[in-house]
């Protein structure tokens, strides 16, 4: 059970009412609270970074600064990538469909990529396929 205490932070009632301890401050993807109890003179629980201290040294930071991007999807190479596959596979969505090789594919619904060209027709088709031979080979 949780009850407000005066300012913003909402307290846990534990241990049959005998215990008041501050709740978690985090969020969950639909934005409700965690229903944890916060670590000890910290904001949130364990799951949310509570035990965490963080880098403390100047190395550390900067270690931590470099290694911050583990997989690479949100730096700017791996979002132009991410934006190229989404052009391309637009794309060839549009030469299945203009040669006739799925019989009930219609246009891809919703916003074109930046970048992206709409393929008409078979000549359209072509110059998809010169520029992904070009793309392999190079």
């Amino acid at each position: 059970m949780a009850t407000k205490i005066s300012g913003k932070k909402e307290r846990l009632i534990l241990a049959f009412g005998r215990t008041l301890v501050p709740r978690c401050q985090a969020t969950n993807r639909r934005g409700e609270q965690c229903l944890k109890a916060a670590i000890q003179n910290k904001s949130v629980c364990r799951n949310h970074g509570g035990r965490s201290t963080g880098a403390r040294t100047e190395e550390g930071k900067r270690r931590s600064r470099e290694a911050n991007l583990i997989h690479g999807e949100r730096s700017v190479q791996g979002m132009l990538r991410a934006r190229e596959d989404r052009v391309r596979i637009r794309q060839l969505a549009d030469a299945v469909r203009v040669l006739g090789l799925a019989t009930n594919v219609k246009r891809v619904r919703g916003k074109w990529p930046e970048g992206y060209q709409p393929i008409e027709d078979e000549a359209g088709v072509l110059d998809l396929v010169q520029k992904l031979r070009i793309r392999r080979e190079g």
